[in-house]
């Protein structure tokens, strides 16, 4: 270990502080060290993803309650048209019979 990296420790330097701490730790220590620093990055990592994938499927939610509504509307107009249609048959078989 140099003298001028335990100095730069003593002085507060963060990444100095974490190579003589893995200096001191060995082989294992830096293994995980290594790991903690890649799960948490994996973490992270899902993380995001995960909050990705939740705004994509409200996303999808509202679209499909979009398209829902709209296929309320067809429908309903659908029926009004056949009201209609049923009405104009009533009134025409109406006709025919008085005829």
């Amino acid at each position: 270990m140099t003298e001028e990296l335990k100095a730069a420790a003593q002085a507060g330097d963060r990444f100095a502080n974490i190579i003589l701490l893995a200096y001191k730790l060995g082989g294992w220590g830096v293994l995980s060290l290594a790991l903690l620093v890649a799960l948490r990055y994996v973490w992270d990592e899902r993380a995001t993803t995960s909050q990705v994938l939740i705004a994509e499927l409200r996303d999808g939610k509202q679209a499909q309650l979009e398209v829902i509504t709209q296929n309320s509307l067809a429908l309903q107009k659908s029926a009004e048209s056949q009201q209609q249609v049923a009405r104009a048959v009533e009134q025409l078989a109406a006709e025919v019979r008085r005829k």
